[in-house]
């Protein structure tokens, strides 16, 4: 690559809007396929104008690896090759001999990663894998959801009362924290932030998580609550702010099971 000059390099990092960030020298480029912005990110200055300067004229990562513009799209490794393959990684990569056995290794790839992610690079890559999550969990070849401390800690308490309860229970693949057979009820525990809990938020306050509004999870939670009420159960909800004021109080109208219809909380 031709040595730039000092006038160049100036010009240079002023196109590329070249800066440093939390430690790192950001630039950036535009895609030559889909025109949008890429970032590049790396410890040093220098680095990030060559990889820049090198990559102009080429298209982003999720321009260049999908489909047919796969450099192995529409091809398969054979059985004898596969068992090249195999053959040639025995005993490499292993131990000390793997790279992302170095913790600076493991951290500079987790900052790129974090990097992407935030630059918009990869969201080809997070629809793959929400819609790879959705679609296992439908057809229940996934069979579990994340579930938070508060939630274990209640399914503790519960278990610990002999409480005859399930978890996770589904609705036409719509999964509920928590089903009490003996009374047909459902119950759910939101967590004040990702549920956007009415009592802290505002209508209008967005959740950079979910990358919703909050009047947006209302709805969403409504709709999961109108199904269940609609295929004939009764419905409670409770709050992660009510549950970490009075834990007790929340897991006896639970344990004790003694109200009537909680259907509208």
């Amino acid at each position: 690559m031709k040595k730039m000059t000092k006038k160049e390099i100036e010009d240079f990092v002023l196109i590329h809007n070249i800066r440093i960030e939390n430690n790192l020298w950001i630039g950036e480029r535009t895609c030559k396929t889909c025109f949008q912005i890429v970032i590049h990110s790396t410890t040093e200055r220098f680095f990030t104008i060559r990889n820049i300067k090198k990559s102009t004229n080429k298209s982003c990562l999720s321009c260049s690896m999908t489909g047919d513009k796969n450099s192995f799209f529409g091809k398969t490794h054979s059985k004898e090759t596969k068992k090249q393959v195999s053959k040639s990684r025995i005993g490499k990569a292993c131990g000390q001999d793997n790279a992302m056995s170095n913790i600076r290794n493991r951290e500079k790839v987790s900052v790129g990663l974090k990097e992407k992610y935030k630059s918009g690079d990869l969201d080809y890559l997070r629809k793959i894998q929400s819609d790879f999550a959705k679609k296992h969990h439908s057809d229940g070849t996934f069979k579990t959801y994340p579930v938070s401390k508060i939630e274990l800690d209640i399914k503790e308490r519960l278990s610990a009362a002999n409480i005859n309860f399930e978890s996770q229970f589904k609705i036409n693949s719509k999964p509920y924290d928590f089903y009490f057979p003996e009374k047909n009820l459902l119950v759910e525990f939101n967590g004040d932030y990702f549920h956007a809990n009415p009592n802290k938020y505002n209508a209008n306050y967005f959740n950079k998580k979910k990358k919703m509004f909050a009047n947006q999870l209302w709805e969403q939670d409504e709709t999961k609550k109108k199904e269940a009420l609609d295929n004939g159960y009764d419905f409670l909800t409770i709050w992660e702010q009510d549950y970490k004021k009075d834990k007790n109080l929340e897991i006896n109208k639970l344990i004790n099971l003694g109200f009537k219809r909680l259907r509208f909380k």
